[in-house]
């Protein structure tokens, strides 16, 4: 999707192969120029990104271009994207704290922690905003512990949750004089 020569880029492809180059230190001066500019030809007029070049933006591949505008940032500008992109989650966000797939759609669990993730990076969440989307996430826990019973959301969710406490209750307690010493 980085071949200058190539002229049918896939948007979510072109950001999930920016952010592996990046990773690896794969992108040199021309590489990262070429990188910043193939993403941006590809961000739509609403700021976000679609699974393909043409269509409606979608959060997952929104996301997904945020992450890698993000790691970009440090090797070049990419303000004036990476502020639109991070637009478009925030405002695709629903009053049950979570995001969907298509902005105006239901809310979906991968969407939402792959948007709080994205939005995360960009450090543009407010705190009650990034606060209903961590509800909106542990509601979708399931009763085995697993989120929408799925390994990728569950991994996720680990992720996006991982410096938080559990939220235990105690259904009924039974306390006695009997067990308590000194």
């Amino acid at each position: 999707s980085l071949d200058a020569s190539f002229e049918v880029a896939v948007p979510l492809d072109t950001a999930l192969a920016v952010r592996a180059l990046v990773a690896a230190g794969g992108l040199d001066v021309e590489g990262v120029v070429l990188a910043h500019g193939r993403l941006a030809a590809l961000q739509n007029a609403d700021g976000g990104f679609a699974v393909a070049a043409g269509e409606d933006s979608d959060l997952v591949s929104t996301a997904e271009a945020v992450d890698a505008l993000v790691d970009l940032a440090g090797l070049t500008d990419v303000s004036a994207e990476l502020d639109a992109a991070a637009a478009f989650l925030s405002e695709a966000q629903g009053a049950d704290g979570g995001f969907p797939v298509f902005a105006g759609g239901p809310s979906d669990l991968t969407t939402t922690l792959l948007s709080l993730r994205a939005l995360r990076h960009t450090g543009t969440l407010p705190p009650p905003s990034d606060l209903a989307a961590q509800a909106y996430v542990v509601a979708g826990q399931e009763v085995d512990g697993s989120f929408a019973a799925d390994p990728y959301a569950t991994a996720l969710a680990i992720q996006m949750l991982g410096g938080a406490r559990p939220n235990l209750a105690l259904a009924s307690v039974l306390l006695s004089s009997a067990s308590v010493t000194r």
